[in-house]
């Protein structure tokens, strides 16, 4: 489903649930973490928790905002979920936990593979895959050079946090013609004839 099938007058609706989905899978996630990793210690102070709930809620209804389809939109949701915990725990134990960035690079991925069979756009995952790779290996590189700049735990999450091939490409010109109720308008080297 792209973002057309989506009226103009819901997104914002949809942008709210999303944030609110988003607040709801912060709160479940810290619960699953806590008793997933014990060794991180109990659960955050409450305004820890809100600050990760609220900022995980305005990521999601981002997501959902500016994604051009809704097909890739579950794997984005997962990154901004599992991507805001692991910041939080990175602050406070300065540690990425290895359960953690790989269950986002399996849901991420196993997100993009469904999406990709639904559209059947197979290039657009295989430039991603090898984007993904190519971040990891540049990671790789510079934790190698300097150890002290870079942790291991940062190198294995570069390539969940690669952006994909579709966010890479769209720069802001053609990003205007997604957004919702943008219209078409030619642009100053269009052939007029």
């Amino acid at each position: 489903m792209s973002s057309a099938g989506i009226a103009a007058g819901a997104w914002p609706l949809f942008a709210l649930a999303m944030a609110l989905l988003g607040i709801l899978l912060s709160l479940l996630a810290e619960h699953l973490i806590h008793r997933a990793l014990p060794r991180l210690g109990g659960l955050p102070g409450a305004r820890t928790r809100l600050a990760a709930a609220a900022l995980t809620g305005a990521l999601c209804a981002a997501c959902a905002a500016v994604r051009n389809g809704l097909v890739s939109l579950p794997a984005f949701l997962v990154l901004a979920v599992v991507g805001v915990q692991l910041a939080r725990i990175d602050v406070a134990h300065h540690l990425l936990p290895n359960p953690l960035v790989l269950t986002l690079l399996v849901a991420g991925l196993a997100l993009l593979v469904l999406g990709s069979s639904a559209t059947a756009e197979w290039a657009e995952l295989l430039r991603a895959a090898t984007g993904a790779a190519i971040l990891f290996v540049i990671f790789l590189i510079l934790a190698l050079i300097s150890p002290n700049g870079i942790g291991m735990g940062d190198v294995k999450l570069a390539a969940p946090l690669h952006p994909g091939p579709d966010a890479l490409q769209q720069g802001p010109r053609e990003a205007k013609g997604h957004a919702v109720g943008a219209r078409q308008h030619p642009g100053p080297d269009a052939d007029l004839r």
